[in-house]
């Protein structure tokens, strides 16, 4: 492999490195949404005394302590 060869491997690379960096930005700004509509929903239906809303709210709970 040559000099041009590593140049344009290196060019490549950062730029799929700067498209999977776009990307991975807009996945998490679209978790976000969907987290931000799942609760309207959850909190919506434990108003009229879903227990399935209780559960998922239990859920979530015990998820977001285990990972952050």
């Amino acid at each position: 492999m040559g000099l041009f060869d590593k140049k344009k491997k290196m060019e490549f690379l950062k730029t799929e490195n700067a498209i999977l960096s776009e990307r991975i930005t807009e996945l998490e700004e679209l978790c976000e949404a969907k987290d931000a509509a799942a609760m309207t929903i959850i909190s919506d239906s434990l108003r009229h005394g879903s227990s399935m809303a209780g559960q998922e709210m239990a859920a979530r709970k015990k998820w977001l302590k285990e990972h952050k």
